[in-house]
């Protein structure tokens, strides 16, 4: 018997299974789990969206996309690497 888990947007869910066979070198196959357990990692819910923006990063504008929204923050998704933490203010351009 094994103990399994993933994460999956958000949430956590945890089950029993046990080791079907071996596929190839490290990949195994599990049997499907009869139950399982949710547990809510985030918390604030997160919502899905694709949004174009526009971030300005001192007197540089790079393109990017907001991915997911909560009550607390965001997922953005960048055009290039950025090595420091973005406070986001937003405003609407329609």
């Amino acid at each position: 018997m094994i103990v399994c888990s993933y994460l999956h947007e958000g949430y956590l869910f945890k089950f029993r299974s046990r080791f079907g066979k071996e596929l190839t070198r490290n990949i195994i196959c599990i049997d499907y789990p009869q139950e399982f357990e949710v547990e809510q990692i985030r918390q604030y819910p997160r919502i899905g969206v694709d949004l174009d923006v526009e971030v300005a990063l001192g007197n540089e504008k790079m393109l990017g996309k907001i991915r997911g929204i909560s009550e607390k923050g965001c997922f953005l998704e960048l055009n290039k690497m950025v090595s420091a933490r973005i406070v986001c203010n937003f405003h609407s351009s329609k």
